[in-house]
């Protein structure tokens, strides 16, 4: 029977047991590796005129995932956005010379999108699978914010449809004045909606079938935080199917985890975890080492001078991916794929 990786999102369903056993921390790869399964992350890092493309994964030993690249695609990309499913938007070249692309590394295969308003430089971008088979998927495009008034930033909202495949603008995005959205951090896709990290420690949610938007804070703990100097390597995160966020706060290198719960009337942040990161053998290994991302319910991926680091949190363990060369991350980006090829161009 062949496998597709929105089997796992399906056994999620069944049960709250089998729900719970997907996020143990040895549950993906081992699931993984006997079914083909990919599951990793892009590291994108920039600097004038280039920028280079890394994938690493917990079972980069395999050859199906040390050797996943771009290099299929006609001409050299940045990564836009990815998903849980396997399919990365890119682009190459600025403006009216840009190229959109939509494809799928584990299978080498790529369409070529039509370009949204050029006139409008992009700044931010989400990716969403709707369903897999057929594939349909959107893509929300958010253009620099510009001041719509002393009140007021206004973001460019535009949605690109599959189904349709054509891109079609939307009312602006209004923040109040001075908030942005944090670019360099990928969105957290969940239950239909967006969730992005603003300065003013918010988050942004945009439901992608409604169209609309809404804005709600971070922990009472982060609000306090003025000076911004108490927590540091703020990350919104995918925790057991729920929303959550993470952090590290010094000196200690505690890592603390809070986790949205929806109340009748308001949401409520509710803390998780607080741990203690301060591992000697870690520092040993990469003393300067940085929190990237939450791979897994106690897994935290971190990013060292010459490699990426999978720290269980529970086991005080940790699995080393060895680069050749120095990695200065400028945005990650959460992948997971099967191996089947699949029609990326499916217009009703």
């Amino acid at each position: 029977m062949e496998y597709s990786s929105d089997m796992l999102d399906r056994c999620k369903s069944v049960c709250k047991a089998w729900n719970n056993l997907t996020y143990e921390s040895s549950f993906m790869p081992l699931h993984c590796k006997r079914t083909d399964t990919v599951s990793g992350y892009f590291i994108q890092e920039e600097s004038f005129k280039n920028h280079r493309t890394t994938f690493v994964s917990i079972n980069h030993s395999d050859q199906s995932t040390s050797k996943l690249s771009l290099d299929f695609l006609p001409k050299k990309v940045n990564i836009l956005a990815s998903s849980n499913q396997g399919i990365l938007c890119c682009v190459n070249g600025y403006g009216e010379r840009s190229k959109y692309y939509v494809c799928k590394p584990s299978t080498r295969q790529f369409e070529l999108l039509p370009n949204p308003n050029t006139e409008l430089k992009p700044d931010i971008f989400a990716f969403v699978v709707l369903q897999s088979n057929p594939l349909r998927c959107k893509i929300v495009r958010l253009s620099c914010p510009k001041q719509f008034s002393k009140y007021y930033y206004k973001y460019g909202c535009e949605v690109f449809d599959s189904q349709t495949w054509r891109w079609k603008e939307l009312q602006d995005i209004r923040l109040p004045n001075g908030v942005l959205i944090m670019t360099r951090e990928s969105p957290v896709v969940l239950r239909g909606a967006i969730h992005w990290r603003t300065t003013n420690n918010s988050v942004l949610k945009f439901f992608i079938n409604e169209e609309i938007y809404t804005t709600f804070s971070l922990p009472k703990p982060i609000c306090d935080d003025d000076d911004d100097c108490l927590y540091r390597h703020k990350k919104l995160v995918e925790y057991k199917g729920q929303l959550g966020f993470i952090c590290e706060f010094p000196p200690n290198a505690e890592l603390g985890l809070w986790v949205l719960k929806n109340g009748e009337k308001k949401k409520v942040w509710e803390c998780g975890l607080v741990l203690n990161m301060d591992d000697g053998a870690l520092k040993r290994e990469e003393p300067l080492a940085s929190m990237l991302a939450l791979y897994n319910a106690y897994i935290v991926v971190m990013q060292g001078f010459y490699s990426t680091i999978f720290y269980n949190i529970l086991s005080r363990s940790f699995d080393v991916v060895k680069l050749d060369f120095l990695v200065q991350p400028s945005q990650i980006f959460p992948f997971r794929s099967d191996l089947e090829p699949v029609n990326l161009k499916v217009v009703e």
